[in-house]
């Protein structure tokens, strides 16, 4: 079996300790339809999940606000933008994104 496209991505080895992995993620971002394994995978990498601190920080976030202010915003539209930011290599504003908004 060989993987090719947009089936590889880059996940930085961390010198230690391990990422938390995607069991920590909130049970909603596991959930996903919408977020692929890799996704899933990318997200598990990094070592915590935002604090609530960082998150109500977010909340107040340009890109936050545009997209909250957008008619077209939708919960399904949340986890597109949040995939989208993944493959930018944006992965901790993809994170905060979903964090923050589920505790807007």
């Amino acid at each position: 079996i060989r993987a090719s496209g947009e089936a590889l991505f880059e996940i930085a080895k961390p010198s230690s300790p391990p990422g938390i992995g995607i069991d920590a993620l909130p049970t909603f971002i596991r959930n996903s339809d919408i977020l692929t394994g890799n996704d899933l995978g990318i997200l598990g990498s990094f070592r915590t999940l935002p604090t609530h601190e960082e998150a109500m920080a977010y909340l107040s976030s340009p890109l936050y606000i545009e997209f909250l202010n957008d008619k077209a915003f939708t919960g399904l539209s949340l986890f597109k933008k949040a995939k989208t930011l993944i493959a930018e290599g944006k992965a901790h504003e993809a994170l905060l994104l979903l964090i923050a908004h589920s505790q807007y």
